[in-house]
């Protein structure tokens, strides 16, 4: 499978998918599945890892499968902060301007390192529980 799906850290509050070399849509529909069945037990995630850097070319028919995908999410997803990493400009524009189309809670933030993501994971995760204290 070129989209490999694991929890990134030991407690299982963040999902990574990792997209390696060529994949299509119908992997992308497995890893939701996949997804779902990690997340069976779990009321919420506090973000999901998109790592796109060893991907190879989007498969045609992005923005049919994008509304798909964004507007029917396994519930565990649909509050948790979204993160790219390795999208180059172009990639960056067209998400912008194609999420202009979706909920806000379709936001994504881009990175360039897995380091970078896990640090705005966890900056989130600060803000948060100043907010909830």
């Amino acid at each position: 499978m070129a989209i490999n799906v694991t929890w990134a850290d030991a407690e299982q509050t963040i999902l990574r998918w990792n997209f390696v070399g060529r994949w299509n849509w119908r992997e992308v529909s497995r890893a939701l599945d996949h997804s779902r069945q990690l997340l069976a037990d779990h009321d919420a995630l506090s973000a999901m890892i998109y790592d796109i850097r060893q991907s190879g070319l989007i498969p045609a028919d992005i923005v049919t499968h994008l509304r798909n995908t964004t507007y029917n999410p396994p519930a565990q997803l649909s509050n948790s902060h979204k993160i790219v990493i390795g999208a180059d400009d172009y990639l960056q524009t067209f998400w912008n301007t194609f999420a202009q189309t979706l909920p806000a809670k379709c936001k994504v933030t881009f990175v360039d390192s897995l380091d970078a993501a896990y640090e705005l994971v966890e900056k989130t995760r600060q803000i948060h529980n100043a907010h909830h204290r």
